[in-house]
């Protein structure tokens, strides 16, 4: 692929031996030019969408550098403002996707406001994260729109693309690709496919959110080289999360560690080597990552894609209430039937009888707020103030050179009477919904915390989510061989029962329970009794299968317990947790 696309002409014989006619120079010529131009564009796609506003002596640049996909996901945007005047000025950028579907419905109309201020000859470079794009399996049309308000407080838009999503579910791994190393395989995915994306390493995202709607990345040594070392700490994260990197032509000295030697498995993604024969340009389908991502979906991925059927099994019977609308219909009922018996026979006949009609005038607006406030505490006695729920919370903790935790969670609740249904979460997080939202929702990324509003939580309703993040922590098992039967400390402040651990010999360990800074001595347990004992604690669980291939690596551990360090989303929720860790063997 060089670029250009070759077209023979074809000669098509005239009937009846007539002398064909040929069209005018001028159309073939045009004809030519669009086939050129399309197959430059569609071939060599540009590796990221931007554009450049210009005010006088200012210039605002706005760069998408992953392109404009569809798939709900955090993207990246980069926000470059230049001021070559004298005196301070201000763009304000807002950031929203246009939605038309069946319901006609947005996950967040509100979008993404963003206020830069330039000094004199300064230059400011923001790096943003917006939630964009669908959340359910359904055929609509989308168009983000940038609308930018420049210092002389005009008001520009701006369009990157707009695209229709009703192929989408012929794709099954979305990937990530430069262009040259697109240009390395034979059948590197077209950016004008639904949910593929081209990459630009000088621009990437430093946050691991940022490479989020991607389930693949490709890469050579040379793009690995290019990218800054935040980003390079985001990739990895990436993959810890779910995702799968992919090198071709080479493998760079510094990529991302595997979880164990000879193995492509990081966390719950994994980092593959470039595989046999990468010098003939290998074909994208044969590649090691993406047979890895097709046949194990990234948990947020399976979440959206399988609804509820993703952690219904977890719930079992606790679902049915949390799934299923039971709200208490009968104390409404009885204040609306006391509301007519008062505000009828009672108010006409007793409290203002026709000699005293001019009583109607206060008794009305008495009944009818005595009314309201019963129906509040009909709705609050019947429904209950707040909410319960559970919560699944999966943490995987790196302790070492990373000194992180990542932690993957599913929750489900069913809300009553709720006061304020705005929440901020307190990590640097990804959230979706597993279910459609009852409303439209809101979602802003302020640093290291989400702002999140609108139906994330309704009044008396139910709701699903899926949550990521990663979060710094020193959470640990410290392993102490011995002469005999080894002995391990936890540093956990959470307690933890039926933890197993896997040596480096192959040997399987023990420990009915562990506390924070107790030094506990652990027994040898047959390899078949301890898998058996995993899956059938895990059997439910949500992605349970990569449990198991978190359980199965030497020099690791896995552990169970009822009160994880979850991801806090709408506190007036009262949770109920449980929670897997696994992680490395730390030694002393």
């Amino acid at each position: 692929m060089n670029g250009s696309l070759h077209l023979p002409l074809l000669r098509i014989p005239a009937a009846n031996g007539a002398r064909a006619s040929r069209p005018p120079g001028s159309v073939l010529r045009l004809l030519a030019a669009a086939c050129l131009w399309l197959g430059f564009f569609t071939l060599h796609a540009p590796a990221s969408v931007s554009t450049t506003m210009n005010e006088g002596n200012h210039e605002l640049g706005i760069e998408f550098p992953n392109g404009v996909q569809t798939r709900y996901a955090f993207h990246p945007v980069r926000l470059t403002a230049v001021n070559g005047g004298s005196r301070p000025v201000a763009w304000q950028v807002r950031i929203r996707e246009q939605v038309y579907n069946q319901d006609g419905l947005s996950l967040n109309p509100s979008g993404h406001v963003e206020r830069i201020v330039v000094e004199p000859g300064r230059t400011v470079e923001r790096n943003l994260l917006v939630a964009i794009g669908r959340y359910e399996e359904q055929s609509r049309w989308s168009r983000l729109q940038v609308v930018v308000t420049t210092p002389q407080g005009d008001t520009r838009n701006w369009s990157p693309s707009s695209r229709s999503s009703s192929s989408s579910g012929r794709v099954t791994s979305p990937a990530l690709l430069t262009n040259e190393a697109a240009d390395a395989l034979r059948d590197a995915p077209h950016v004008t496919e639904d949910f593929h994306g081209r990459l630009d390493p000088n621009a990437a995202a430093r946050d691991w959110r940022g490479f989020s709607a991607f389930s693949t990345l490709v890469l050579r040594p040379e793009d690995w080289h290019e990218m800054s070392p935040s980003v390079r700490t985001a990739v990895g994260d990436w993959a810890r999360m779910g995702g799968h990197l992919q090198f071709i032509g080479g493998m760079p000295r510094d990529a991302p560690a595997p979880d164990v030697p000879g193995s492509p498995r990081r966390g719950l993604g994994g980092v593959h080597p470039p595989p046999d024969g990468d010098g003939n340009r290998p074909r994208m389908r044969d590649l090691p990552a993406v047979a890895a991502a097709d046949a194990n979906h990234t948990p947020s991925f399976a979440a959206m894609r399988l609804g509820l059927h993703t952690i219904q099994p977890w719930l079992g019977e606790r679902g049915k209430d949390l799934l299923t609308d039971r709200f208490v219909i009968w104390p409404m009922v009885a204040v609306l039937v006391v509301f007519f018996i008062m505000i009828t026979p009672v108010n006409l006949f007793v409290l203002a009888p026709s000699r005293r009609r001019h009583l109607l005038f206060r008794t009305i607006p008495a009944i009818s707020l005595a009314a309201c406030v019963l129906l509040a505490l009909a709705v609050a006695l019947g429904d209950g103030v707040g909410g319960r729920g559970e919560r699944f919370v999966w943490i995987e903790s790196r302790p070492g050179a990373e000194n992180r935790e990542f932690i993957t969670q599913w929750q489900a609740s069913r809300c009553g009477a709720l006061a304020r249904t705005a929440f901020t979460v307190p990590d640097a997080a990804y959230i979706a919904p597993i279910s459609p939202p009852g409303s439209t929702v809101s979602l802003r990324v302020a640093g290291d915390r989400l702002e999140a509003g609108g139906g994330w939580f309704t009044s008396r309703a139910n709701q699903t989510h899926f949550l990521q993040a990663a979060r710094p922590g020193r959470g640990r098992i410290e392993w102490q061989p011995g002469g005999g039967a080894p002995h391990a400390v936890a540093t956990f402040d959470f307690p933890l029962r039926d933890v197993y651990a896997l040596g480096e010999d192959g040997t399987w360990w023990h420990a009915a329970s562990m506390k924070q800074g107790e030094r506990t001595e652990l027994e040898p347990v047959d390899a078949e009794v301890a898998l058996a004992r995993i899956e059938e604690i895990t059997e439910k669980y949500p992605h349970s299968e990569g449990i198991h291939a978190m359980a199965r690596r030497p020099g690791h551990y896995i552990a169970f317990t009822d009160s994880p360090s979850a991801i806090e989303s709408l506190r007036s929720i009262r949770w109920s947790d449980t929670g897997v860790v696994t992680g490395l063997l730390a030694t002393p």
